[in-house]
Order: C-alpha cells, then structure tokens, then sequence
C-alpha cells in the first residue's frame, strides 16, 4: 500500500574527514569511534523542534521537519533552522575543542580529532514516510537529493550548502551572498 506524501526540510549534518580519520587511526578504532560519537551527540543534542532525527548514518545525523504545502509556517520553520544550523556548529565545535584540549592520550586518533569539521546541508521537497518494524524510513527522490549533494566536491571543508528552494524561502542566510557553484 503507497504512502501519501508531504513537504519537508531535510538537513544532514555530516562530519567531514570521517573516512579518512578512521583509516588513518585504524590502531586506536575505539577512540576514534569515540570521539565520532561524541561530536554525533553534540550535533544532536543541538537540535530542538521541528527537526527531528529521521536516523543515524555512519557519520551523520539525518534530520527533518514536515510543513504544510501551503503553508504560512515556514518562514518560522526556517528561522527556528537557521538558529539551529548555528547552534548545532556551535556545539560541535565546542565538544571538538574539549576533546582536543584534553590530550588524555596522545594516540593517533585523538591527536587527529582537530582535522574533522562540519558540513550541513538543507534541501526542501517531497517525502513519504514508511513504518519498517520499530523504525520510520523517509523515502523520495528528494531524500535522494540530499543525500548526493554530500558528493559535491566542494574544496571546503566547514560549510552549510543550501539548495535553491531553501534560499529562496530563507530570504537571506546571515548576510551571507550566495556562491553559485554552477
């Protein structure tokens, strides 16, 4: 049986260098896990309503926010997620610094805690939700989307990338100019 669809923000904060942290720390697997962990939870612990966690991938916290298609709600929706995307770089840098300030071991992984970073991205669009055991799945080709634009070669490593229709329903990001990456 298909399920109906909705408009929703989607958001997926991902821990750049994550790959190569763990390859590179293949000795101490448990410390970088832990120190993974650890930044997972911040990221987490700084979001409030509307986002929820849809799920835990790998490196990644996967977030959305269901809104009516018609709706007069989201320029709240999106100013709550702006201050959300700063609170969530905030405390991720925050748990970053400390578990680097703390130098309780000096094995490869937690000396190399200050190579990772954070990389957000937001898209809007359509999403159907699906109930498998204990666990609801977002499906779509816009969960899609999302999803390859963490594969968009940009040489930065600390950024928040915005699609076209979230930009444009933002009116503004902090000032911010828009770079077009064509």
């Amino acid at each position: 049986m298909p399920s109906s669809t909705c408009q929703a923000l989607l958001l997926i904060a991902d821990i750049s260098g994550y790959t190569e942290f763990m390859k590179l720390h293949r000795m101490a697997v448990n410390h970088a896990k832990q120190v993974v962990v650890e930044l997972l939870r911040a990221i987490i612990s700084a979001t409030t309503s509307p986002l929820q966690l849809a799920e835990i991938e790998g490196d990644a916290a996967f977030f959305y926010a269901v809104y009516p298609k018609d709706s007069t709600q989201l320029p709240a929706l999106l100013a709550a997620l702006k201050k959300q995307m700063l609170e969530m770089f905030r405390a991720f840098y925050q748990v970053k610094q400390n578990l680097s300030s703390l130098r309780l071991c000096v094995c490869d992984a937690c000396l190399g805690t200050n190579n990772l970073r954070l990389k957000i991205i937001v898209h809007a669009g359509e999403v159907a939700f699906e109930r498998i055991q204990n666990f609801e799945k977002l499906f779509g080709l816009d969960v899609i989307v999302v999803h390859r634009l963490l594969k968009n070669g940009l040489a930065m490593t600390d950024y928040v990338l915005i699609t076209e229709p979230v930009q444009r329903a933002l009116d503004g990001f902090y000032e911010i100019t828009p770079e077009n990456s064509g």
